[in-house]
């Protein structure tokens, strides 16, 4: 019901229109099955031809109302499918970045990818189910005419028949659901699989361990619950063509002694029921993939509502655009990040700093220090839990948060390349990162056309210095790098701190620099340390 809902939330109209086509095609199928029933009674006196044209026109109709029926549906389908896949991004780029961190990429792209594609295959069958009700009910419909006694035997057969389906089904479902919680925990391990080859290769107890002791277990279960689940949805089936079998035993050997029917009869709703075998087929086979298509959409709902919880209340392209910075006044700033473990918690702050253009300002520390969190609640990534920034004297709100974002460039320690300068306007924009693929020694690496990369499969370091090209392409008035030369040979090294970083300067940029890099320390303006969490100097 889940699933029609949201074909009925995107166009009452189209379900109606198509539900209407079903049923007229459903209709021609019982006028069809008495045209045939009457044309091969050889009681029949009437005129043959008269009977072959209403059956060619029947059957054009049943056509005819068979495309009415699965196109305007398989339409609404794909853009259901669509717009929730849309509407989920929406979700995930207004959510909260720490919320995000938390949930897992692995948890979004599962989201994205398998639940949404489930989904589209469950919206999909709808019209073959459709078709195939109306169908059945057109049969049974036919079979009530002949003999309302074999009738009421079938729906007495077919309530009983529904009732185990049901709990059959029921029990299925529950299992698949769990599987698509391991999912969630398998997926992630396909991404260490593929993100950290490198690392498992290097050390071969570390692979053993992540197989056996990670991704074999997780594997298991997922494939025990999966063919738990898919197992029970056979079993439903087995029970509903038992029924069927049981049905028709019912009509060959026990109606007749019942109730007397005279042999036409009893032919005629035999046929009729043979002929409804293969409809119910069609429901049993495509129950498999809408009963998945549920639990993906059980899933992304989940989902949904999670990131609604912690989704902030900007809308994508109303920000303001960035003016110039001529300060950044940080008063008193407080953060409390809680960890996986109930008593895991990190605290940051109380942070006073004061930011001016045409100025450089390191900041370092140890590892776990806060030098990374304190970087995204400077650009406005995180929210702070107290105090507050002001910008030109102005102070940032949860409604000014998107606009403060626009006036900072930041290249993170786990950045990611677009494969396109987006966003970016501006004359001669090739030309321009022509240039610094020069200066930074990429072009005989990568070229850009048209505002399109090449490529972006590059070594760290390079990457780095591509991610740098695009900061500097994007132009705005502040600039965040953190460990920006970790990945650096000693030759650019040396230019980034003494060329690219005083060239910032120069041109008005308030320039943060998150490093351990002691030996350029003299380069900077400031340099201010953090050990757990607190500015000690």
């Amino acid at each position: 019901m889940q699933l029609i809902s949201l074909l009925l939330r995107d166009s009452k109209l189209t379900v109606a229109l198509a539900a209407i086509s079903g049923v007229i095609g459903g209709s021609c199928v019982a006028l069809l099955l008495g045209l045939i029933q009457t044309a091969a009674d050889p009681a029949h006196s009437g005129d043959l031809s008269l009977l072959a044209s209403k059956f060619v026109g029947l059957s054009l109709l049943f056509f005819l109302a068979t495309l009415g029926s699965h196109i305007p549906l398989q339409y609404l389908s794909e853009g259901s499918a669509f717009k929730l896949r849309l509407h989920l991004i929406q979700r995930i780029l207004k959510g909260r970045l720490r919320y995000l961190e938390q949930l897992g990429s692995h948890r979004l792209y599962a989201a994205l990818a398998s639940d949404v594609d489930s989904i589209t295959a469950g919206l999909s069958v709808v019209p073959a189910i459709l078709i195939s009700t109306v169908v059945i009910s057109g049969c049974l419909i036919y079979i009530g005419f002949l003999s309302w006694q074999a009738l009421v035997a079938l729906l007495v057969f077919m309530t009983f028949a529904i009732v185990l389906f049901v709990l059959a089904n029921g029990w299925a479902v529950g299992r698949l659901a769990k599987a698509r919680d391991v999912g969630d925990s398998l997926f992630n391990h396909f991404r260490a699989v593929a993100e950290g080859t490198k690392e498992l290769k290097l050390h071969d107890p570390r692979r053993v361990a992540f197989f056996d002791k990670m991704l074999l277990p997780d594997a298991d279960a997922y494939r025990r619950t999966r063919i738990g689940g898919l197992a029970g949805l056979e079993a439903a089936n087995a029970v509903a063509n038992l029924a069927y079998f049981a049905v028709l035993g019912f009509l060959v050997f026990l109606l007749p002694v019942w109730q007397s029917v005279g042999d036409s009869v009893l032919q005629s709703a035999i046929l009729v029921f043979v002929f409804m075998l293969a409809p119910l087929t069609t429901l049993g086979n495509h129950f498999h993939t809408f009963a998945q298509a549920g639990v993906a959409l059980a899933k992304i709902k989940s989902l949904g509502m999670a990131l609604e919880k912690f989704e902030s209340h900007e809308e994508l392209g109303t920000a303001r655009p960035a003016s110039s910075a001529e300060s950044v006044v940080i008063t008193g700033l407080m953060y409390t990040y809680s960890g996986s473990a109930a008593d895991e918690q990190f605290f940051l702050g109380p942070i006073d700093l004061d930011l001016r253009p045409g100025e450089i300002l390191y900041i370092t520390g140890g590892n776990g220090s806060g030098k990374s969190t304190l970087g995204k609640l400077i650009v406005g990534l995180y929210e702070p839990d107290s105090g507050s920034i002001r910008l030109n004297g102005e102070e940032i709100t949860e409604a000014e948060r998107g606009w403060y974002r626009q006036h900072f460039t930041a290249v993170f320690g786990d950045f990611y390349l677009f494969d396109r300068l987006l966003g970016i306007d501006g004359e001669r924009l090739d030309e321009r990162a022509k240039r610094y693929l020069t200066e930074l020694h990429l072009d005989d690496k990568l070229k850009i056309e048209d505002g399109r990369l090449s490529t972006t499969n590059l070594s760290t370091g390079q990457r780095k210095r591509l991610a740098l090209l695009v900061a500097y392409l994007e132009d705005r008035p502040i600039y965040l790098f953190d460990e920006w030369a970790a990945d650096q040979d000693p030759q650019f090294k040396e230019i980034f701190y003494t060329q690219l970083l005083p060239e910032l300067k120069s041109k008005g940029k308030i320039v943060i620099v998150i490093t351990h890099d002691d030996r350029y320390f003299s380069t900077a303006d400031r340099v201010v340390k953090l050990a757990d969490g607190r500015l000690v100097s």
